[in-house]
């Protein structure tokens, strides 16, 4: 399920509307940039270090906090990107190898 939702995000472009945008006090850039970094770690080392592990939990909060301030498109990509961090945390807690 990761995998596949992975690439169906690396496929998508970034909104251009979220380029140069904060909302709730994120950087939607770095938001991304950060998130994906922690999933890319996850699904090739198939699991997380501490240190990123905290980070993922700061960009799910961050990211829950966006996608309810967003609309259309870019909603749609930072609702994924939240769907994806929640079941890497969900995978990390449950001990579970990217699928």
């Amino acid at each position: 399920m990761i995998d596949r939702l992975w690439s169906e995000h690396q496929a998508t472009a970034f909104p251009m509307a979220s380029r140069c945008r904060e909302v709730a006090g994120h950087d939607l850039v770095a938001l991304d940039y950060t998130a994906a970094g922690c999933i890319n770690t996850f699904l090739d080392r198939g699991s997380l270090d501490t240190w990123r592990l905290a980070v993922l939990g700061l960009c799910h909060h961050g990211l829950s906090l966006v996608v309810a301030q967003l609309d259309g498109e870019e909603q749609g990509y930072f609702r994924r990107l939240e769907r994806l961090v929640g079941l890497v945390l969900e995978a990390v807690r449950d001990g579970s190898r990217p699928a």
